[in-house]
């Protein structure tokens, strides 16, 4: 591998001037170099930014000698790292020990020979230059491993609450088989019920009017006694708000049926090309009963292309964003629905400025049933539903939520009829 070492810098420590002025000419042509005649100077020029890659220091010099040099300089954390390469005329084997102890990279003998001191430079820079390139080596590839254990764990939370949605969903589906048939028995039972009470009341009535007309006195107070005794005319007062409210019961039952069948089976219809601005269109007009004494509601629907999908499954995540929407506002507010395209993607959003919501709640909204409404207000099935509907189209949905100000949310499905929607 060839290198660069023009933007390599040399510092030259050395009183003697000629040695300096060797050491400038043997390497000037190949590094960047800067001197110093004293340890003190040397110092100062390594602690300067941009710091020197390699130190070439003298060891035998006046004042401070380059032992000490050595010894400052790698205690202190801005120039510790930076390699020293002693030239010394000492040929003892202690002085050699002594400088590789204090952390020094070679040593060279005095008479300086250029190409040799030349050579171990090269040789020490090349050894910089290979760290430096494995050490951003190392970094980018743990980059891409963090990258790809980010994107494994995202795929695993995915796996995770598909996994939980087809185990709910087989919970769900027979739940919704067990209660289905009592529930509409017990409807239809109210119903005859309500048509029976109605007969009761009827003949009771008769029956009064006939003992008031042609009774005999005693009669009369004999049956008015029976009447109070038995407590007569409060249940048929309550006979009739107690069907209601038990018909009121049964329906919503029959509507959490319902919410379960279609989280259990979502694919019942096949995929089309649909205009969701008619989707969007159709399914207010259901709902707005729903929503117009609480929410003024503000439709701005651009120029979108037709995408491939299920109409009524996305007709059911629309409903279910804009029940959400309106359930989330207290008093009187506004829901806006906006359909724009951006890319490849179709963007329909759905917000509303109603209570929103906390950072811990928007983790948890795709959960089936989690909800935040009081008990028996909520199954907490409708956003889990329109999760796992727009997963299957191969879409998204964003929120954007902050408590007390308000919801949006955002469902993104793509327009490239060359992607195959997941059954």
């Amino acid at each position: 591998m060839s290198l660069n070492h023009k933007r390599s810098k040399i510092l030259i420590v050395d009183d003697q001037k000629e040695n300096v002025l060797i050491l400038i000419e043997a390497l000037g042509d190949e590094f960047a170099v800067i001197a110093a005649r004293s340890g003190e100077k040397a110092i100062a020029l390594a602690i300067a930014v941009p710091h020197p890659d390699l130190i070439i220091l003298d060891v035998v010099m006046p004042g401070m000698d380059g032992y000490e040099v050595c010894r400052r300089l790698k205690a202190n954390p801005l120039t510790c790292n930076i390699p020293v390469l002693f030239v010394t005329s000492l040929s003892d084997d202690d002085d050699e020990k002594r400088g590789l102890e204090l952390g020094a990279v070679d040593y060279i003998i005095k008479p300086i020979r250029p190409e040799l001191v030349k050579t171990r430079v090269r040789s020490q820079i090349n050894l910089i230059q290979h760290q430096l390139q494995l050490l951003a080596l190392n970094e980018h590839l743990e980059k891409r491993i963090n990258e790809e254990v980010a994107k494994n764990r995202e795929k695993d939370i995915i796996l995770l609450h598909a996994d939980k949605m087809s185990s709910i969903g087989q919970l769900a589906a027979g739940v919704a088989h067990e209660i289905n048939n009592p529930i509409a028995f017990i409807v239809s039972n109210l119903v005859a019920l309500k048509r029976y009470v109605a007969t009761f009341r009827e003949f009771f009535e008769s029956v009064e009017q006939l003992i008031k007309i042609d009774g005999s006195d005693e009669r009369q107070r004999l049956f008015g006694e029976a009447i109070q005794n038995q407590d007569i005319l409060p249940i048929l007062d309550d006979i009739d708000p107690l069907i209601a409210e038990s018909s009121e019961g049964a329906e919503r039952v029959k509507r959490i049926v319902r919410d379960l069948k279609n989280f259990a089976r979502m694919d019942d219809s096949g995929f089309e090309w649909a205009d969701l601005n008619e989707c969007v269109q159709s399914t207010i007009s259901l709902v707005r009963n729903e929503i117009k004494y609480d929410s003024e509601l503000s439709l701005q629907l651009g120029e979108i292309p037709q995408v491939r999908c299920s109409r009524h499954q996305i007709s059911q995540v629309i409903l279910n964003l804009l029940v959400n929407a309106a359930h989330s506002i207290n008093r009187q507010g506004s829901i806006t629905v906006t359909t724009t395209l951006e890319g490849d993607y179709v963007l329909l959003s759905v917000g509303d400025n109603g209570c929103g919501m906390s950072r811990e709640v928007q983790k948890r909204i795709f959960e089936p049933f989690y909800t935040t409404k009081e008990v028996g207000k909520g199954t907490g099935l409708g956003l889990s539903i329109s999760y796992g509907i727009i997963q299957k189209h191969l879409g998204e949905i964003v929120v954007v939520s902050e408590a007390g100000v308000g919801t949006t949310f955002t469902v993104k499905l793509p327009i490239n009829s060359d992607k195959k929607q997941l059954t």
